[in-house]
């Protein structure tokens, strides 16, 4: 189920539970299982940054549920592997994706990350 229109962004859009409660817990299901989701922090992260590129880490970190170190080792890392690139822009960072970038899972190499970018984050 995809829940749009109440303004929490990739939340929303990709059913993601910032809360904890899992998609069962929501479905009045016992929790009794192990929660799980279909999209990463990563992409979550970069989904975010693709919506709003001058973003702050704990309003990324808000936004997805995670603490702000979390965060900034998921930052760290799309850096790190070039996905993204953070520039200083006074006290604050600003954000560009390299959509040409391959996603990492083997299964998926020959497909670059912007196309996950446009249909995700629109």
């Amino acid at each position: 189920m995809i829940r749009r229109g109440t303004g929490r962004g990739s939340q929303d859009i990709l059913n993601h539970f910032p809360s904890g409660a899992s998609d069962s817990e929501t479905m009045n299901e016992p929790s009794d299982h192990r929660s799980w989701a279909f999209v990463t922090p990563h992409a979550l992260a970069l989904i975010e940054l693709a919506r709003d590129p001058d973003l702050t880490i704990r309003t990324i970190a808000g936004r997805l549920g995670l603490t702000e170190r979390h965060t900034h080792r998921v930052l760290s890392d799309l850096v790190d592997d070039g996905y993204i690139t953070r520039t200083r822009v006074g006290r604050r960072n600003r954000y560009e994706i390299d959509p040409s970038r391959e996603m990492r899972a083997p299964t998926l190499a020959r497909h670059e990350v912007g196309s996950l970018l446009q249909a995700l984050a629109a």
